[in-house]
């Protein structure tokens, strides 16, 4: 998926500073995610993978080779039913990020990168009866979560006659792995914890692409 967002850089005494807000979307691996998912649900619902279609968004500020920035992103699958019962699971996080640029071109930079936050898996039950629907059941799990990346941003434009000016789209991908520990502390919607309450660890493998529209002035 690959949207078209502003951005804006600037080099300034050799040194490449500046922000950038990106679009994400792609595809993620949560291992053990089809068990635990079939495992909480009350209702014998069937069908649960360990795939989900991830969409997400990124900003960051580069000053020289180092990059600090936040991401924020949600997977989905389908959902899946029995009888009057539908089922329609999440994952999600959102983590400050960190790196250092190992390589660049004036057009590209590579880099891996570090993120600390949080990460959540959820499951959403709702009941159809008489044309009617309501969510009877919503379970969640929050932990904190670690994130491990491989980065790598291209400009696509080139710079004009005078080299003080260039615009046009930034394209890039983002692949990792995300850790947790692991948590039983699964919650309902008011905050109880669950009676049965299996152990499970929010990880998930990552691979993504993203897209800026910019605008860059070299001094």
């Amino acid at each position: 998926m690959l949207v078209l967002v502003a951005a804006f850089v600037s080099n300034v005494s050799a040194q490449t500073k500046g922000i950038a807000v990106l679009l994400r979307g792609g595809y993620t691996y949560a291992p053990g995610a089809k068990k635990i998912l079939a495992d909480i649900t009350q209702y014998e619902i069937l069908g649960f993978t360990n795939n989900f279609t991830l969409a997400g968004i990124e900003g960051y500020y580069r000053t020289g080779k180092w990059i600090m920035g936040m991401e924020g992103s949600i997977g989905i699958q389908e959902k899946y039913s029995k009888d009057q019962y539908q089922a329609q699971p999440y994952i999600g996080a959102a983590h400050l990020r960190f790196a250092s640029i190992l390589c660049e071109t004036k057009q590209a930079w590579f880099y891996p990168s570090f993120g600390v936050g949080s990460s959540i898996t959820s499951l959403s039950v709702d009941e159809e009866a008489l044309e009617e629907s309501g969510k009877i059941l919503n379970l969640s799990l929050f932990s904190p979560s670690f994130d491990f990346g491989i980065n790598a941003d291209v400009l696509t434009s080139r710079e004009t006659r005078m080299q003080k000016k260039t615009g046009g789209l930034i394209i890039g991908f983002r692949a990792g792995y995300r850790v947790s520990p692991f948590s039983d502390n699964w919650k309902d919607d008011k905050g109880n914890k669950l009676s049965y309450s299996p152990s499970y660890r929010n990880s998930a493998f990552y691979i993504t692409v993203i897209a800026a529209g910019g605008y860059f002035i070299n001094k």
